[in-house]
């Protein structure tokens, strides 16, 4: 017998299969902890600024003083959208639009709602209602009322139809 030697072709090298990960088994209900729940997760809700848009109620309420007053106070409310106010101011309260005055307003708005609001505050016609001319509204009807009153009052009617007295208007100050 011959015996027969064969070669074995050169072999290619060998690289190692990739590893093959396996999703871990989901938990069964004997590994849960009964006594764990997990919380829901909750998203903070975006700030919202409450603000009804009663304008003269919030110039009441804010820490103004001075020139930055005067400037909210003549300010009539145009518009609100949750991030920005628009106001116009009459043409002869101009003077009070200065910038450094419009800051301070900005500033104090932004404190008392804690988040950063856009003011924007143009010059125009206005409608009669800024906090001043609703204030000066209702200061001539408390002096109205205070007149009515005492040109009713029984004395003060035998005083003027006996004694021929004269009632001086603006001497009539209301309660205050």
């Amino acid at each position: 017998g011959a015996s027969a030697t064969s070669a074995a072709p050169a072999a290619a090298p060998r690289t190692a299969p990739a590893p093959v990960v396996q999703p871990a088994p989901p938990l069964t209900a004997a590994q849960v902890s009964p006594a764990y729940v997990p919380s829901p997760v909750i998203a903070a809700p975006a700030p919202t600024v409450a603000f009804d848009g009663d304008w003269p109620a919030l110039v009441a309420r804010l820490k103004l003083g001075g020139m930055a007053k005067m400037l909210a106070q003549h300010c009539e409310l145009k518009s609100w959208d949750g991030e920005s106010l628009a106001f116009c101011v009459p043409e002869e309260h101009r003077h009070l639009t200065e910038k450094s005055y419009h800051e301070k307003l900005k500033t104090t708005v932004n404190e008392h709602f804690g988040t950063p609001i856009k003011i924007d505050i143009a010059v125009g016609q206005i409608t009669g209602m800024t906090p001043a001319q609703i204030g000066n509204r209702e200061k001539q009807a408390r002096q109205a009322d205070a007149v009515a009153s005492i040109e009713q009052d029984p004395f003060v009617r035998e005083m003027v139809d006996t004694l021929d007295a004269q009632l001086i208007e603006s001497s009539i100050k209301p309660l205050q």
